[in-house]
Order: C-alpha cells, then structure tokens, then sequence
C-alpha cells in the first residue's frame, strides 16, 4: 500500500464497510478525498488537513483485519516502529488514532512518485548507474532503521518509493514498516504471535533463509538480504529465486544459487550483489553501511550519503569497531618492540663475536703460559750453584767456564727443545739393497 498521490487515486470508489467515505472528516482534522490503494491489511486513503490543508494519505485497517486483536497490533506496533525513525529517506508518521467506526488508522506524508516495482515494469532492466544511487538511498532508511534496533523484515520494490525533492533530483522512500521486528517493543509476546499469521511473515520472493526458517528469530542481515535482491531484480528485470509457487519459491531461496547477472553489470558490483546473497548470514555485508561502502565507488556522486549512512550505522564490513582498531594498535606496538628487540640482540652478538680472540694451538699454550728460558738464564744459574759448591769445605776446585757452562747449555737446549715442537719428519722408506751388489 503506497502514500501515493497521482492517477491510481480514485475520488469516486465505493465506500468499503468501516472505511471513511469521500468527504468525511476523521479525528476532526483530516478530510477524506479519495482513494490511493489497498491491500490486505487496510487501505490507504487521500486526505487533507480540514484547517492547514496540508495534503496527507491515511492508512485505515479493514473492518476483517481490525477483528483480529493481534492484527490490531501489528498495525499499531506499523505506527510506532516508524515514528521512531528520523530519515530523509523513511517515510514518515505524522498522526495514530482510531475512527468513530473503531477503525486504527495512521497518518503519513503524502508522497507524488511512484514505486520501484511499477518503474520496473515500466523500463525493465535498469542501468547499474541509475540503480546503486537508489539503492543507496534505501540503505540510508534502513540503516536509521537498524539503528533504532527496527529490523523492516519486508524490504521489497513495492516498499520503495521514489519521489522527488524540491529540486527535481530523485529520493527513496522507505515504506511499510507492518511487520518490522522492534528489539526495544516492550511485549515480547507480540512478536511472537503476530508472526504466526502469512500476512507478517514476509514476501517469500526477498526473503532471506534464516527468515524462511524463523522469521522473528532474524536480524539486520535479513534486510541486508532482501536490498540484494532488489539490487538483483533491477539490473537484471527478473528475480533471482522464483518459481511456480510459494513453496517453489522458498525452496529455491533455501537450495538455490542464482543466475549471473546480465554481462553490462560489472563484475565487481556483481560480486557485490552476490555477496548480499549468500545463504550463510555469517557471509553476507555484517550491515547495510558495510553494503553502502561496497557499492560507493559505482556512485560517485553518493558520496556525502554513503558518509551519513557510515555515521549513521557503522561500518562493520569496513573500519572495525573500537576494541578491534586498540587489538591491532597494540599489535603493532608489540611487533615493533620485538623487532626493536631482536635488532638490538644481534648487534650485541656480533659485537662480543668481534671482541674474541682466536684460540691458539695446543703447542702455543705451553710455549705462551711457560716460557722457555733463555741459554744465558740457564748459565747464571749453573755458575751460581757451582760457586756455593766450591766454597763448602772439601769441595774440589772447578773452574765455572769450564764444568758448568757445559752442562746448563745442555739443559736449556733440552728445555727448548722440549718447549717447542719440532715438525714431524716424514717417515723412511726401507732401503731395499741392491740386487746387482752381491755380484760385484
């Protein structure tokens, strides 16, 4: 159901039971002007404010959904869920209140456009650079979203809109926040029973595995999932899980790769889009602000909206989260201390290695510890010890020069001889005797 203002308003439809008709005024401010679409749920309705005559669409639930408490639930959970979001690129709640028939209703902007579903039928396939600026945008919604823990759960070309701003350039709209996932609605047990019924439970065709599983048990990531779809769906014109069936349809989502996508699709952004559609969440963009980045170089001119989507959301898929940018500084630091570390051991080691001296022979070491005497040492002391025997009384008479000088040069000799080796001579051959000398 769209906000839409255009030619699919229709002033003259037949009043529906509990449905306001043409002309009458809800709440005592909103005067009914005609019809802008229907769905299951409810029916959207032209309006203008009665004093400001600021024109709105008004959503009333149909008098069989409002029977049903937990549809009434769903329908106000819409209301709130949405007018917690404040994004350009969200569509948004003005009023939240029930007619004089017992009716919910909400009030929302009135948008002029069209959604990406008719714009896909009217053009198909569309040009990579017409698409990844649009789908920028709606990442931008959806990461205000995701940052108020509202997962939309129901992301499809129906719930994209496209407007225009004052200045003629395009802006998406995100709509249809019916069965969107709040992580901070107080009642736990609403999510649980509304996500009983087929009507919360989701479009089967963008649907994410985990969603088909268990559709409250899901996260940013199923969104995440569901925008790589639509990514797929408008560059290509077709959709990459289908079938005959809905059962068809979430067997392939389950079991199913889906085709490549058309060859003027760059294959860079192709990986980028497949990756939205991994079956594993583990392996999908953590974020839509980590898809946002992925897809920022094929729209240059998004780059200040790629910044607010960043800021908004984080990137998880891109710079890591304050603990992980401290691990890898301190990281760093260790490495350099180690490297530091290890440079400077092996400076001390070739410097010891450069003090060292180089170990002597064996017969050095004998020769430098104990020097050997010199022949004139050996003499002295030869000639003092004769001396000392001379004058004891007996002793015979001998004549320094000529006993001791002998003996002492023969001992220094021996000593020296002994203090320095002498190079080992090669061994003789036998002599072998000449056999021709017997005959001579």
């Amino acid at each position: 159901m769209l906000p839409l203002e255009g030619s699919s308003a229709l002033p003259s439809a037949p009043p529906r039971p509990g449905i306001p008709a043409v002309g009458e005024v809800v709440a005592g401010r909103y005067r009914i002007t005609g019809v802008l679409g229907e769905g299951g749920m409810g029916i959207v309705l032209a309006a203008e404010h009665a004093t400001l005559g600021e024109p709105v669409a008004i959503k009333v639930m149909l008098a069989e959904a409002a029977s049903s408490d937990e549809a009434r639930e769903r329908f106000l959970r819409e209301a709130r869920a949405t007018a917690r979001i404040h994004s350009d690129h969200v569509v948004r709640i003005l009023d939240v209140g029930t007619t004089d028939r017992g009716a919910p209703f909400l009030v929302m902007e009135r948008l002029v456009g069209q959604d990406l579903q008719q714009r896909l039928e009217e053009q198909g396939a569309l040009p990579f650079a017409h698409v990844v600026p649009l789908i920028l945008q709606a990442c931008a919604g959806l990461a205000a979203a995701h940052a108020m823990k509202i997962v939309h759960r129901d992301v499809k070309t129906q719930n994209l809109f496209v407007t225009r701003r004052n200045d003629g350039s395009e802006q998406v709209k995100v709509l249809d926040f019916g069965i969107a996932k709040a992580g901070m609605v107080s009642s736990s047990s609403l999510d649980k029973s509304l996500t009983n019924t087929a009507a919360s439970f989701g479009t089967p065709t963008h649907m994410s595995p985990e969603q088909v599983r268990s559709s409250k048990d899901v996260d940013a990531r199923a969104d995440v999932w569901a925008i790589g779809v639509v990514t797929y769906e408008l560059l290509s014109g077709r959709l990459p899980f289908d079938g005959t069936s809905a059962a068809g349809v979430l067997a392939a989502v389950i079991a199913d790769d889906p085709a490549p996508l058309p060859p003027a699709v760059p294959a860079p952004l192709a990986a980028v889009v497949r990756r939205c559609l991994e079956k594993d969440a583990n392996r999908r963009w953590p974020s839509v602000a980590a898809l946002a980045r992925a897809l920022a170089p094929f729209a240059p001119g998004s780059r200040a909206l790629v910044a607010e989507i960043l800021r908004i959301g984080g990137d998880a898929g891109g710079a890591p989260p304050a603990r992980a940018r401290r691990w890898a500084r301190d990281g760093r630091v260790l490495v350099a201390i180690g490297a530091f570390g290890l440079a400077l051991g092996a400076i001390v080691v070739v410097a010891v290695a450069g003090t060292r001296r180089p170990e002597p022979a064996a017969g050095a070491v004998a020769a430098e510890v104990r020097p050997a005497p010199t022949v004139g040492a050996a003499t002295e002391r030869a000639t003092a010890a004769a001396s000392a025997a001379t004058d004891r009384p007996g002793a015979p008479t001998a004549t320094p020069a000529a006993s001791a000088a002998p003996h002492a040069v023969e001992a220094t000799t021996s000593t020296v001889s002994r203090a320095i080796p002498t190079p080992t001579a090669a061994p003789r051959r036998p002599r072998v005797p000449d056999p021709t000398a017997d005959r001579e």
